[in-house]
């Protein structure tokens, strides 16, 4: 999952689009899979939403905050697809994992 701290007065389609397009590019290149969503939302409070999150400061165009929150399974999954190993854990490698798709995804939004 993908969000924004921005305030709701800020969050249009021209943000949350290319977060969406890259959340799905990376997904699709890196993990050779399609996320699912169950809509959208603004989260308003900055507690994480699952077990394992990583945050990303974004400025230019747009200033704002980019967490990437997924819960044990989704990064034990994403750890596996990206460096084929099994994790059982959360470890240095979950943690870097999950850090390393919120940068690509950041990377490409921003592009």
């Amino acid at each position: 999952m993908t969000t924004t701290t921005r305030p709701v007065s800020e969050l249009t389609a021209a943000i949350v689009n290319p977060l969406m397009m890259a959340t799905n590019d990376v997904f699709s290149m890196m993990l050779g899979c399609k996320p699912s969503r169950d809509g959208l939302s603004l989260k308003t409070d900055q507690t994480p939403t699952h077990e394992l999150s990583a945050v990303i400061g974004v400025t230019g165009k747009a200033v704002g905050t980019i967490v990437f929150s997924v819960d044990r399974g989704t990064a034990f999954a994403i750890v596996d697809r990206m460096l084929g190993i099994e994790v059982t854990e959360i470890n240095a490698e979950v943690r870097d994992a999950v850090g390393e798709v919120t940068n690509m995804i950041a990377g490409a939004a921003k592009a």
